[in-house]
Formats: C-alpha cells, sequence, structure tokens
C-alpha cells in the first residue's frame, strides 16, 4: 500500500479524469440509455404518452429496431471469430498449435463467445461494447481465467482517445454500485468509513436510488422507528498507464540484451561502464490499477501488459468524440412511424361514417 501522501495524489488524479471525462460522457450516456429503450420497444416519451392518455389516442409501437439489431447480431453469432496462432518461423508450427489449443480451452471453459456476443449487441445498440479478462480464484483456488461481458454504462474512459476500441486511452475506469457486505468482503482490512467513493457521481445524476453513504445513512427514521435498509457501495476500479525509464544493455557473455529497471541499474551502472558495455534509457508504459472509495482501497501493478478492460468501438461521431451504433440513426424514423401510425389509426377511428343518397322510391320498402 502507498502511502497517505501517494494515497491523496491517487485520489486527487482520479477525480480530475472523472471530472474532465464526465461531461462528454455524460452526454453519450444519455444517448445510449434511449437507444437501448428504443431497442426494447420503450420508444415514447412520457410527454408524449400523457398527451395521447389525454387526448384519448392509441399510442402504437411497431418496433422496426429491434428486429435490425438482432439480424445484425445473429449474423454475428453465425460467423463468430475464432482465436488462432500462426507460426512465423519455421519449427514454431508445434507450439502454436499447443497455444490454439489452450486458448480454445479457456475460451470454452468461461464461454468467451457468449460474452462477446452480448458485448458485440452493446456495440449495436450504443456504439460501445465492454468486455473484461480476469482471473477468478472463487470458482478455482489456482485461478480461471474468464472473459464477462461489462456494463457500458459503468465505464469511464479518456476522452481524448481517437483511435478505434479506445487504443490511445491512457485509462480506463468502472464505476459500479455493490452492496456493502460485499464490498467488505473484498476489502476486509480497509475502515467502513471509505469503502463508499461518494465522489464519483456522474454529472446529472440524481440521489434517488443511487447509493447512500455507508457512514451516515444506515438507518432511516420511518414511524419514529429505526428501519435498515438494503445498502449500496460505490466503488471506483480504475487502470492507468505511466512511463517508466529502463536501461537496455548488450551483455557480452550472452549476447542478448536485457532490460534493467531503474534500481537494477543503479546498482549495475558502475559494473557497466567498467566492462565497456552501454546502456540505452528508454522510456516504456508501466500499467497500474488501483480500487478506489472515499480513499484508496487497494493499488498495485496491473495484472497483465495492459488494461484488463477491453473497449470494441462502433462509429466516431467526429465533432463531439462520441461512439454510435446502428439505433442512433433510427430512432427518427421509428419515432416518426410510430406517430404517423397513431395518428392515422385516430383519423380513421373518429372519421364521420359516410352515407348514401339516392332518390325516392329507387330503393324498395
Amino acid at each position: 500500500m502507498a502511502d497517505d501522501t501517494e494515497d491523496s495524489d491517487l485520489i486527487a488524479r482520479a477525480k480530475s479524469w472523472f471530472r474532465d471525462g464526465d461531461t462528454k460522457r455524460s452526454q453519450w450516456a444519455d444517448e445510449a440509455r434511449e437507444c437501448y429503450k428504443f431497442r426494447a420497444g420503450d420508444q415514447w416519451s412520457a410527454d408524449d404518452l400523457e398527451k395521447l392518455k389525454t387526448e384519448n389516442r392509441p399510442a402504437i409501437t411497431f418496433n422496426r429496431v429491434g428486429p435490425i439489431v438482432n439480424a445484425v447480431t445473429g449474423s454475428e453469432v453465425s460467423n463468430r471469430q475464432e482465436v488462432r496462432y500462426i507460426p512465423r518461423e519455421q519449427g514454431d508450427a508445434g507450439v502454436n498449435e499447443v497455444l490454439t489449443s489452450a486458448a480454445e480451452w479457456v475460451r470454452d471453459e468461461c464461454d468467451a463467445a457468449d460474452e462477446e456476443s452480448d458485448a458485440f449487441e452493446d456495440l449495436v445498440i450504443c456504439g460501445m461494447g465492454w468486455t473484461e479478462t480476469r482471473l477468478d480464484y472463487e470458482t478455482d483456488p489456482e485461478g480461471k481465467i474468464r472473459i464477462e461481458r461489462v456494463d457500458p454504462l459503468e465505464m469511464y474512459w479518456d476522452q481524448n482517445a481517437k483511435r478505434k476500441n479506445l487504443d490511445d486511452s491512457r485509462y480506463v475506469m468502472r464505476v459500479r454500485d455493490i452492496a456493502l457486505t460485499e464490498a467488505k468482503a473484498m476489502f476486509p482490512d480497509a475502515d467502513e468509513s471509505i469503502l463508499n467513493a461518494g465522489w464519483a457521481q456522474a454529472f446529472g445524476e440524481d440521489d434517488g436510488g443511487k447509493p447512500h453513504d455507508a457512514t451516515r445513512a444506515r438507518f432511516y427514521e420511518q414511524d419514529n422507528k429505526a428501519v435498515n435498509k438494503d445498502e449500496l457501495c460505490r466503488i471506483v476500479e480504475i487502470q492507468w498507464w505511466d512511463r517508466k525509464p529502463v536501461w537496455s544493455v548488450a551483455n557480452r557473455l550472452t549476447g542478448k540484451i536485457e532490460t534493467l529497471e531503474k534500481d537494477q541499474y543503479d546498482q549495475a551502472k558502475d559494473l557497466i561502464k567498467k566492462s565497456g558495455m552501454k546502456a540505452v534509457k528508454q522510456w516504456v508504459r508501466h500499467y497500474k490499477r488501483a480500487f478506489l472509495g472515499a480513499d484508496v482501497l487497494e493499488e498495485g501493478d496491473s495484472p497483465v501488459e495492459g488494461f484488463t478492460y477491453r473497449a470494441m468501438t462502433g462509429y466516431r461521431d467526429r465533432e463531439n468524440g462520441r461512439w454510435y451504433g446502428l439505433v442512433k440513426g433510427a430512432i427518427d424514423p421509428q419515432r416518426w412511424a410510430n406517430k404517423w401510425l397513431s395518428q392515422s389509426l385516430n383519423i380513421m377511428n373518429n372519421a364521420a361514417k359516410g352515407g348514401l343518397y339516392v332518390e325516392s322510391g329507387a330503393i324498395k320498402n
């Protein structure tokens, strides 16, 4: 665990990233929620429904968005890609076959294809699909590799990232609400007063149904009696990279290039100079991960050389930097079709009934 100064610096850094990214992300999140509603057939606003109800008119939903999403995601399921290691040099074929078989076994064990299909559906709907690759020690003490779909609305990312799949993102952040008992189990050594990340409040997010402050909202007054409520706790997981110096040294004994970190180089630099070897200083990415509440709960190196959270991105709006999927372009046509059908049916229901005009005596009684 880092000292108090480093902890406060990390919290300040996380808050700054959260605030800077939330302004643009909040607009994307509003669009994403609307896209999910349209995909599910919830396509009328509350104001429009109230107006139709007042005028005694039908609210017809002729959902064309859902079948389009189903067709695209169904095509992805029918044409799933597989992980395969291709040999690049002679003699690598056997090793690559073993690696390919191992990857297939891992993916089959955790149903990775289904999880990735769920993430692809998110991509089609809102423009972003997320997965997490992690080791699960609860089901296997030795660690079981899992690839799981992550709700895109839990994710925050570097808003300056412009490459596909956020390949140039400086950080990613997951903000989720879990039960207080689960948070205590995850961080048994942390004081309960610092478990809730109350600062991670999204722009425009109200308090209704949102996490309570676990230290002050445990009990609520109702009929002058203390009632224990089901508490939620907000945990922030942040992954980022910093640059760190390393020195590349050509080892004359082995004939190989060795990479030394700062501590190693400080111990060996005198020997390197005496032996006449050259050391080249370079800067490389150092990936780190931390769990945050009101304070730092846990911090350390990333378990992989990169982020455990990976994004799939759709189309990018150059003007505002937001990602979007197929549903965004279908919202206005879908809304027009619903209103047109509703208006047409109302006109047919309320139009005056026509009659027949004939001369008297033309029809026998």
